[in-house]
């Protein structure tokens, strides 16, 4: 359509009554005749689009449109290309919409209609072909008939859907989609119903053209057997009878959409339980958790692990790509989880000959943190209230409620029985009035039913003990060491084994020992790396059961603190320091840290260092 029919378009679709030809001669700067010649010509256009340009005698021209569906296709057709008059990437998309619904494409015409000029138009067509190129396609001219462009449907499909103008699904068609997915239990990624729905519009577009997808460059028997196979018949049986029917190759591409967007399954069919050796290979990388992170996954965790690994490796028999917009944040968030999970793949490929990408890395990177957060210690925590037994339990509920996954309530207690039955037993106290500073471990004085600014005391006391270097599992008492190897190695390898640092940590370790022995007097050594390697920053400690000699000088060491820092560490280490310097110092804080009787004891012991500082 040239510039003065869609003018004259234009003007009739918004005027309110009949436009003269006059009129319209008048602004085109044309005569009456032009004008009736171009109607004509819109006339002849708009046949096939439900609408006519009608003339009244007396009153001029006025649109009339008679079916508004077919209309919006042609005012549809007509925006792309007005779009695609003014850039190159425009006129692609224009060219490829084009192609979708015709064989060939006749460089005159189009050029015309872009109004750009045929050289630049095959520049455009130049550009293009890389692009093809990529999906075996490639572009090839008949004579007579135009451009067409050379390939497999699968391949040409593909590259529609990966490279085509990415519009706006159809709303019902989406809704249908999440339809089928709710009734079936199928979890999709979020832009995988979007393509599913585009699959279906390029699909009933390119069969009304007559070209249907007829082969797979795989055997299909094998996607046949896929449960996503019966889910993708359910879904064509739920779209619409009123559109162009899909054919079964249809049914083979949107088996092959499912597998590359789901995420999971919310029921547990019975393909789930051992699909191909799955429950083996999940067997083998719950190992590995179990050694890296020092737990027993949940039974809870493992079924969704296995139900999130079937469509990982799925995915890959068929080739497929699911794209990880998340995976430069869960690298830069989840470090050490996403190097179990590149683990984890290297483990898939020796065991089953499957290479997984480094996308679907960063999806089993966050359920190996998950599996690594639950392992975060609880503080153990004492609740203190005055005014009765209600508003304590009140406080007990909402705590539970809340913070349950962090907070262990050891205790409901007055504020007279502090000391003895507190102390010994919790990290920290909540209490609902102020208490005595010499209570023995740190107060957080709350409202009953806990306030916001409670609320935010609380996370922040949650943060504290989240970002202290002492770890439970890297706590030791009563231990022995034959040399100060024996006790690098079982420190450093405590840290590893517990996922704090790569294994490179031990190496690391003895080679800074050998440069010089790093017990510096204080009845204390503390060894650590040569350069910093963790996951983050941790502190190993081991109290000895008697004296041991350190180094060339034979210096007693009785505590020994293996000091793991985080690699790119951002963290202001000197607290650290400080306080490893001040028991260092003085012998009372070192015989009073020996006589400690666990964790949560040494826990207090070095919070309280503040005071003593």
């Amino acid at each position: 359509m040239e510039t003065r029919q869609a003018y004259i378009m234009e003007r009739l679709r918004i005027a309110k009554e009949p436009v003269s030809g006059n009129a319209l001669a008048e602004e085109l700067n044309v005569s009456s005749r032009t004008i009736r010649n171009l109607i004509k010509q819109l006339n002849a256009s708009l046949k096939a689009y439900g609408a006519a340009i009608e003339s009244r005698r007396g009153s001029g021209y006025q649109l009339i449109i008679y079916d508004s569906r077919a209309f919006a296709k042609w005012a549809d057709g007509t925006k792309r290309q007005k779009e695609a008059q003014g850039d190159r990437d425009g006129r692609k998309r224009w060219i490829i919409e084009f192609l979708v619904d015709h064989t060939y494409l006749k460089l005159d015409r189009a050029a015309d209609q872009l109004y750009v000029s045929r050289s630049t138009l095959s520049q455009d067509l130049k550009a293009l072909k890389p692009i093809l190129g990529k999906y075996g396609l490639s572009l090839k001219s008949k004579p007579n008939y135009g451009i067409y462009i050379d390939g497999e449907e699968y391949d040409f499909r593909l590259f529609l859907l990966n490279e085509g103008p990415k519009k706006e699904a159809d709303p019902a068609l989406v809704r249908l989609i999440h339809e089928w997915a709710g009734q079936t239990g199928v979890v999709l990624r979020g832009d995988g119903i979007a393509e599913i729905a585009r699959y279906i519009q390029i699909a009933r577009r390119r069969n009304a053209a007559g070209h249907p997808l007829k082969t797979l460059p795989f055997d299909p028997g094998c996607l046949r057997n896929e449960a996503e196979f019966e889910w993708s018949g359910r879904m064509l049986k739920s779209l619409s009878e009123e559109a162009p029917p899909l054919t079964a190759g249809d049914r083979l591409f949107l088996t092959m959409l499912i597998i590359k967007h789901r995420v999971t399954s919310m029921v547990y069919p019975n393909d789930l339980a051992d699909a191909g050796g799955l429950a083996d290979l999940t067997e083998a990388v719950t190992d590995l958790l179990e050694q890296r992170l020092a737990l027993r996954p949940t039974k809870e965790w493992r079924q969704y692990f296995i139900r999130h690994l079937l469509p990982a490796l799925k995915r890959a028999r068929y080739g497929l790509v699911a794209k990880n917009e998340m995976l430069e944040e869960i690298k830069k968030q989840y470090p050490h989880a996403f190097d179990l999970a590149l683990q984890a793949i290297d483990l898939i490929k020796d065991r089953f000959g499957i290479t997984l990408s480094e996308d679907e890395a960063g999806f089993l990177a966050l359920h190996l943190q998950q599996a690594r957060e639950a392992r975060l210690e609880k503080i153990p925590v004492a609740i203190v209230c005055t005014s009765g037994i209600a508003s304590a339990q009140i406080l007990k509920k909402k705590v539970e409620g809340l913070y349950g996954n962090r907070l262990q309530i050891t205790g409901l207690y007055d504020s007279g029985a502090l000391k003895d039955k507190i102390g010994r037993h919790c990290r920290l106290i909540l209490s609902t009035v102020p208490l005595p500073d010499d209570v023995g471990c740190p107060v957080l004085v709350v409202h009953p039913l806990l306030t916001a600014d409670d609320q935010i005391k609380i996370q922040t006391a949650i943060k504290s003990s989240d970002r202290s270097p002492l770890k439970p599992p890297l706590f030791f008492r009563d231990v022995t060491f034959r040399s100060p190897t024996d006790a690098i190695v079982f420190l450093a390898g405590a840290v590893i084994r517990n996922g704090y640092a790569p294994e490179e940590l031990l190496a690391l370790t003895l080679k800074r020992e050998r440069v010089s022995p790093t017990a510096f007097g204080g009845n204390m050594a503390l060894p650590h790396p040569a350069e910093p390697c963790g996951y983050e920053t941790v502190l190993a400690v081991a109290l000895l059961n008697k004296p041991m000699d350190w180094g060339p000088d034979r210096q007693k060491v009785e505590l020994v603190f293996l000091l793991s820092v985080k690699k790119g560490n951002d963290r202001d280490l000197d607290d650290i320091y400080e306080r490893l310097l001040l028991i260092m110092e003085r012998p009372a804080l070192q015989k009073k840290a020996l006589q400690l009787d666990g964790f949560s004891a040494f826990q207090r012991f070095w919070e309280q260092l503040d005071a003593v500082r």
